[in-house]
């Protein structure tokens, strides 16, 4: 026997006593195994794994093996509903967060993280910060937690000047070119 054909065996008995009823070799599907993961994916779209435990080969049965979590826990709608509890301005930004991704699934990780910053400092504090980077055009959790660390949603915020002054006594006006 191979090194090959042992891995293998090695691995369809792991997945035997892993993926009780679910295992179909017969099936057009494929095995992977990882340092923490094995899984089986079959022709279909459904993923079906096991994460491994600390203890030498162990496997537990998750439902989740790559570490998502269900549709109902993590949705566009639930991150802004959460958003609305907090104010207007961290409801933009998630929006924002949201709609800057191809996939809205890309920016759950970043959305997460925002609205848990009002846990660790307050509410008021993240919809100020939120505020802030709307108006500087930040969009990521990281630049928000910056301007929390830095205290910069405390600081009032200012007007810009604007471009051209209106009366200067170094500009000609519009008669000196004629």
């Amino acid at each position: 026997m191979s090194l090959t054909q042992q891995n293998a065996s090695t691995c369809i008995l792991l997945a035997e006593s892993c993926l009780p009823g679910r295992l179909d070799l017969a099936a057009n599907s494929h095995l992977r195994a990882g340092p923490e993961v094995l899984r089986q994916l079959p022709a279909s779209d459904s993923v079906v794994g096991c994460l491994r435990l600390t203890t030498k080969n162990a496997w537990s049965l998750r439902s989740d093996p790559m570490g998502e979590q269900s549709s109902q826990d993590r949705s566009p709608e639930r991150f802004t509903r959460w958003a609305q509890t907090i104010g207007p301005h961290t409801t933009q930004l998630v929006q924002a967060v949201l709609t800057s991704r191809q996939h809205p699934q890309q920016a759950y990780r970043s959305c997460l993280g925002l609205l848990r910053l009002a846990s660790r400092y307050s509410a008021e504090r993240l919809e100020a910060a939120c505020h802030r980077a709307l108006r500087a055009h930040i969009h990521s959790y990281k630049g928000v937690k910056n301007i929390l660390d830095a205290k910069l949603d405390q600081v009032a915020l200012e007007e810009p000047p604007p471009a051209v002054p209106s009366a200067h006594a170094n500009i000609r006006g519009q008669t000196y070119y004629r």
